[in-house]
């Protein structure tokens, strides 16, 4: 089954970004990605997968799935990229071409992070950022309440119901690079097109 006929699971993915873009996604048949969006995403997935090789051989998990049902029953399910059993540690790899990470992006690296530290009830959690330049960031996050249920929720309700989130108050850098920018900025009608 496709991603946009399942409505009895919502991915962790799907809940870092813009909601509405992630509700987008889910109703298109196909998207037109930009080619150097495809090529930036083609040299991620290429370091993923050779990191994962590596740390796989010693010892750690890898593509960890974890699963958690919220309240209202809707199924949240991810991959962790890397998996520390022993330390019971996530790690979440990110590739930019960027020098720095604007703030918006990192708060949805972040958050993904997040849940992936609350759904697999580890005691902490590393976002690992690989720089096209060949630089590498860290950044720590120890185990925290986080807002999973209630986005999940949330969003849950809108692919049941077959309603469109809202956009946000104000176009931001996330916005600026999305497929859907015309239809939310320029377009002004909240209907999707099928």
């Amino acid at each position: 089954m496709s991603v946009q006929n399942d409505t009895k699971n919502i991915w962790v993915t799907e809940l870092s970004r813009c909601l509405r873009q992630s509700f987008l996604l889910r109703k298109q048949e196909r998207v037109r990605m930009h080619i150097n969006t495809v090529m930036r995403m083609h040299i991620g997935a290429g370091l993923h997968m050779r990191l994962q090789r590596i740390l796989a051989k010693q010892g750690f998990e890898v593509e960890k799935r974890v699963e958690k049902k919220t309240a209202l029953g809707f199924n949240v399910v991810g991959k962790i990229d890397i998996y520390d059993r022993e330390e019971n540690v996530v790690y979440e790899l990110k590739y930019t071409h960027y020098e720095k990470l604007d703030e918006v992006r990192l708060n949805n690296y972040l958050r993904q992070l997040n849940y992936y530290i609350e759904m697999a009830g580890a005691l902490k959690g590393y976002l690992i950022t690989v720089h096209a330049d060949g630089g590498i960031e860290e950044i720590k996050r120890d185990w925290a309440e986080t807002d999973l249920e209630k986005r999940a929720n949330a969003y849950g309700i809108h692919i049941d119901e077959d309603i469109l989130p809202p956009r946000k108050v104000r176009p931001d850098i996330e916005c600026a690079e999305c497929v859907f920018y015309n239809f939310c900025w320029r377009g002004g009608k909240d209907e999707v097109r099928q």
